[in-house]
């Protein structure tokens, strides 16, 4: 029985679903659960031009280990872990989607991110480095280490209840060889929150950038409920929650609920940029006449200023947070529309034309021609025609003609237009082949489409 159209595209449609469930159903790939296992599987790894991506397995949790003075993994006994290695083109994610509701927490230990040369990694740079869904919490010394330039990533990443670190996060590279070079991390869609100062020898932030060539840029970010003055016996407690010597950009963020020495941000002889920022509920303890309190940023753009201590104050310009924002359409959409037609036109046409035609033309039309024809042709004909005639008009002729032959001839004034498109099929300018190539592409296509067609026969 024949095959009908429709069954050949049924059989089209089935085999396309097969395919698709079958690409669907792959398995995205193993998960880790252990951080030792990700540090082997990079140290077999010499070019790291490739992307890499580890997924941490959902709901793991990893005690991290503690070194000791040569930058040794101390053994206690107990399972602990090295912490995340950092090299170029590397993802590490919490589950297929990298979200931070799978629940992949690390917790305790010296550190957590490990972007320098100091614990093993041999790499002087971090390209494309991508953190995605991971939780940090309660780390001793940094949870992120980074000394290396490159750009690192953190989305969607949170930072928690660290009460003894000397600070959370500290960018520390420094090239004075190469100016020009720099260190950027970028936090986007990320909380830190129940951070807490731990006292003499920590660091009056959550986040330090020591020097310029460290540049940080936070997005949709938010930083709740950290208390920068507990334990702060430190002169007017001056105390922040970012702290860098770099560029600083700060977009869509959340401060609230912080207590602070002095303000939520501090940026001392660089560049700060801010948009759409949300800064309320940040409590000072410093209001006094040699010193100035900001509720949001406090730029020092010179040494005068920090030696004096009056910065000058940058405000948030957000009325409410948005850093979990997203735009929803203005109205419900409703079955009628909001206006109904008119069956009348809009305006009333004019009842005559705006301007009156001239008596007479603009010109005499000339009878004779404007260009004098060449006495002889170009080429000398051949002798036999260049094609031989078709054996029948192509057209049928009608009865009478559609108009009566004019008595006088008037020549073309505009000059002809030289034709730079071929023909497909090579008959202007001879025959150069391709109409037989053409055709051997449609009988090969043919054949392909046969040859499909009984497979799914």
């Amino acid at each position: 029985m024949p095959m009908t159209k429709t069954s050949m595209m049924g059989k089209l449609a089935i085999a396309v679903a097969c395919i698709a469930a079958q690409v669907a159903s792959e398995d995205p790939g193993p998960c880790y659960s252990s951080t030792t296992e990700i540090r082997r599987a990079e140290q077999l790894i010499g070019n790291t031009a490739t992307q890499r991506v580890y997924t941490i397995c959902p709901g793991t949790e990893l005690r991290m280990g503690q070194f000791d003075v040569d930058s040794e993994l101390i053994d206690d006994g107990s399972r602990t872990f090295h912490p995340l290695p950092v090299r170029s083109n590397m993802v590490i994610r919490c589950g297929p989607d990298g979200k931070s509701s799978n629940e992949c927490v690390f917790t305790g230990g010296d550190y957590h991110v490990d972007a320098t040369n100091f614990l093993g990694m041999d790499d002087d740079i971090a390209e494309n480095v991508r953190f995605e869904g991971l939780t940090f919490e309660d780390a001793k010394r940094y949870s992120v280490w980074a000394s290396m330039k490159g750009d690192i990533t953190f989305k969607d990443c949170i930072f928690q209840d660290h009460k003894t670190a000397i600070v959370p996060v500290l960018l520390d590279y420094t090239d004075p060889e190469q100016p020009e070079s720099h260190l950027s991390v970028t936090f986007e869609q990320c909380s830190f929150t129940n951070n807490r100062f731990f006292g003499m020898g920590s660091n009056t932030a959550i986040v330090f950038g020591n020097g310029n060539q460290n540049h940080l840029d936070f997005r949709q970010t938010t930083f709740t409920n950290n208390n920068m003055l507990h334990n702060n016996t430190l002169q007017a407690t001056r105390s922040f929650l970012i702290e860098t010597l770099g560029p600083l950009n700060v977009e869509f963020s959340c401060f609230t609920d912080n207590q602070l020495g002095v303000s939520p941000i501090s940026v001392f002889g660089n560049t700060f940029t801010s948009s759409e920022n949300y800064a309320v509920s940040s409590s000072s303890n410093i209001v006094t006449s040699d010193t100035q309190y900001c509720s949001f940023a406090s730029v020092f753009e010179t040494l005068q200023q920090f030696e004096d201590f009056n910065p000058v104050c940058a405000q948030a310009t957000a009325t409410s947070c948005k850093s979990e924002s997203t735009d929803a359409p203005t109205s419900a959409p409703t079955m009628e529309p909001s206006e109904m037609p008119t069956i009348a036109p809009t305006a009333v046409p004019t009842r005559a034309p705006t301007t009156s035609p001239s008596g007479a033309p603009s010109s005499i039309p000339t009878i004779s021609p404007t260009a004098v024809p060449t006495g002889a042709p170009s080429a000398t004909p051949s002798n036999t025609p260049s094609a031989q005639p078709s054996v029948g008009p192509t057209a049928t002729p009608t009865s009478m003609p559609t108009r009566s032959p004019t008595s006088t001839f008037v020549f073309n004034t505009e000059q002809p237009t030289a034709n730079t498109d071929r023909s497909i099929n090579g008959a202007e300018g001879g025959d150069d082949g391709s109409g037989s190539n053409s055709i051997s592409m449609m009988a090969s296509a043919v054949a392909m489409l046969a040859a499909i067609i009984g497979l799914l026969l």
